[in-house]
């Protein structure tokens, strides 16, 4: 055999070695993550009000201030992993018609990209650097960072049920289990559970 035969044998077992490793990397998210995606972000991404002044008595936001902070254009983030896990301690607080969608042996989606994520609010979307936030203290480039559970969903795509962590800081933030239904050609969140805050 030649040696330009091998080269050629060589290069051809490489690439099916490559083509045939399933990564992580190699499922991406769908277009019904996207919109759920989206959703989320319109409904969870508002600035923190300033505290009222102590002798001020007031326990409350008003109304028009709670108003206007549901305005502001924030910049978020999103980890690019979707990682197949759940909160399971809390299992009983989902509704069974959502429960039986959950399979924790898939593997992790990867958000490679923003394309088709939007946000009608006009908050600006960016994928979150995973290098710079291991370097980083605190966020410079972003208000918010996301970081989404896999999304499971009913064998008709009707029903959806995921975990989202969303940060304000590393070390202020809160997770919450959705339950999401699609009424009228839109998702609408069922059920909010909130699970853990650090």
């Amino acid at each position: 055999m030649s040696i330009n035969m091998r080269t050629i044998i060589g290069i051809l077992v490489m690439l099916f070695v490559i083509c045939s490793c399933k990564t992580q990397a190699d499922i991406f998210i769908s277009k019904s993550d996207k919109e759920i995606i989206s959703t989320i972000i319109d409904k969870s991404s508002y600035p923190l009000p300033l505290p009222p002044p102590v002798e001020s008595g007031i326990m409350e936001i008003p109304t028009k201030i709670a108003d206007s902070l549901l305005l502001v254009r924030m910049v978020v983030a999103i980890y690019p992993l979707m990682e197949s896990k759940l909160d399971i301690s809390y299992k009983k607080s989902i509704p069974n018609e959502f429960t039986e969608n959950i399979d924790l042996t898939l593997q992790t989606k990867r958000i490679k990209n923003i394309d088709g994520l939007y946000s009608h609010k006009k908050h600006t979307i960016l994928l979150a650097d995973t290098l710079a936030l291991k370097k980083s203290k605190d966020f410079s480039e972003f208000d918010l960072l996301y970081h989404f559970s896999r999304i499971w969903y009913n064998k008709n795509q009707t029903k959806a049920v995921f975990e989202v962590g969303i940060s304000r800081s590393k070390l202020y933030g809160s997770a919450t289990i959705f339950c999401l239904e699609m009424v009228d050609g839109q998702w609408s969140i069922v059920k909010v559970i909130p699970t853990t805050e650090w």
